[in-house]
């Protein structure tokens, strides 16, 4: 464990991991469903991805990491805003959407979901350990949901941002707006960007840099930008939701076009990752190529991975990796 404390430090996704956030999943919005049926089963569902968390949570603790839990809201229905209706304050199952660490900041993201607004209690005690030099805690413009403002608004979700050293990929459109955009390179201006050409969604759907010159992604190597050009790049397979059931828009997570489940993996280090036991089930051949550059694969069980939509990069937040700036292409 580092020496310094409660340090934000943030410059990558693969360096050694010594602090991070760890979602919960909040029962209290079964209350949503009504349906007694579809409520048993949502049910199912929050214990299956319950149990994936404390999997995780157990693995960090094995590797002396430092782990921080949000602690959800009570349901309070029908919250309202001047310009949106949220069912009720989100669940807590995904600290990395709304939260984006970088060098020695944490940005509180607007993001471009509504039903997020008030997703920041949930996790202000958590930050307020953070608060004192040289860590900083800042905010994007509050967003008012306006559907006249379109794009003028400064949206943007901290996954459609991937750090690696000195350079910072960003989704090129649809969940980051270009007001988004821009606000991350002003606060942000000593790094160097580059759009992940027809990126929609957030970034650790699409892709996950495993090591310095690794790339696991689901986006052909022809197709990334041009700095991976001396990159090993693993191409996984495309995720399917054959078996996929909507419920509840608010609960569930329905971007499947733009997300692979396959590749939302996690790094304790460059040498341990965590993915889904699916991956090596089913993906022996990737399972492989990953593991001849020295990668001891983690695995653990999601069961409701395909209900929420979300993989294990959407319910970690790594607040302080060992890695720092420097010049990796």
């Amino acid at each position: 464990m580092s020496s310094q404390g409660n340090k934000i430090q943030r410059y990558d996704n693969f360096t050694k991991l010594e602090q991070v956030v760890l979602g919960r999943i909040n029962f209290d919005l079964l209350q949503l469903i009504g349906d007694t049926d579809q409520k048993n089963y949502v049910e199912h569902q929050f214990h299956n991805a319950a149990d994936t968390l404390e999997q995780i949570n157990d693995i960090f603790k094995k590797f002396d990491i430092k782990v921080y839990r949000p602690e959800p809201l009570p349901y309070t229905p029908d919250l309202t805003t001047p310009y949106a209706t949220l069912p009720a304050v989100n669940n807590v199952l995904c600290p990395f959407d709304n939260y984006l660490i970088l060098e020695n900041t944490i940005v509180e993201a607007p993001s471009n979901n509504p039903y997020n607004y008030f997703d920041h209690m949930q996790y202000s005690h958590i930050w307020r350990q953070f608060s004192h030099a040289p860590n900083r805690w800042i905010s994007t413009p509050r967003p008012s949901y306006n559907p006249d403002l379109e794009n003028e608004e400064c949206l943007f979700d901290a996954p459609c941002f991937e750090p690696i050293g000195d350079t910072i990929f960003h989704t090129e459109h649809t969940c980051v707006t270009t007001a988004g955009l821009d606000w991350v390179k002003n606060y942000f201006s000593d790094f160097t960007y580059h759009a992940v050409p027809n990126t929609k969604g957030h970034l650790d759907g699409y892709f996950a840099v495993l090591q310095p010159g690794l790339i696991f992604s689901a986006i052909p190597k022809i197709m990334l930008p041009d700095a991976f050009k001396q990159w090993e790049v693993i191409e996984s397979p495309k995720d399917n939701f054959i078996d996929r059931k909507m419920v509840n828009d608010f609960l569930q997570d329905d971007d499947y076009e733009n997300t692979n489940l396959i590749v939302s993996s996690f790094n304790i280090d460059e040498h341990n990752i965590i993915m889904f036991d699916h991956v090596m089930d089913n993906h022996l051949d990737v399972v492989r190529k990953i593991e001849k550059h020295s990668i001891n694969i983690i695995p653990v069980s999601m069961k409701s991975a395909r209900f929420f939509g979300q993989g294990i990069s959407c319910m970690t937040n790594a607040i302080c990796r060992q890695g720092v700036k420097e010049n990796y292409f």
